[in-house]
């Protein structure tokens, strides 16, 4: 079951989200689907986290989504939005994990580390 309206509610950023589709072109370049706004929170802090490729590395922000059926993954491009107070924003960090959290319901949200 998706969070609550009232949690919900509380979700006042927005980050940019453009999924990779396709294969390669001959420059080896992806391309990416249509960029897409979605409400989320943002959350600044260091976490040690395990990448992809099973280096340990370190994850600035969590970004947490209302939707956990966006087919978010280490290849979609995130970017953040402008913040005066974070130098750091307006950018596109690399995505370094993301997890679907559930309740017993079935899927709650969806947790991206950059």
């Amino acid at each position: 079951m998706p969070l609550e309206q009232e949690l919900i509610d509380l979700m006042l950023e927005e980050v940019t989200l453009e999924l990779r589709s396709g294969v390669p072109d001959k420059f080896n370049e992806f391309s990416y689907a249509l960029p897409i706004t979605v409400r989320c929170k943002i959350i600044r802090m260091n976490k040690q986290v395990v990448d992809s490729g099973g280096r340990e590395t370190t994850s600035t922000v969590q970004v947490i989504l209302a939707d956990p059926t966006i087919a978010v993954t280490v290849d979609t491009r995130l970017t953040l939005p402008v913040d005066a107070a974070h130098p750091s924003t307006g950018e596109r960090p690399d995505i370094i994990e993301v997890r679907s959290v559930f309740d017993d319901e079935g899927p709650y949200y969806l947790e991206i580390r950059a």
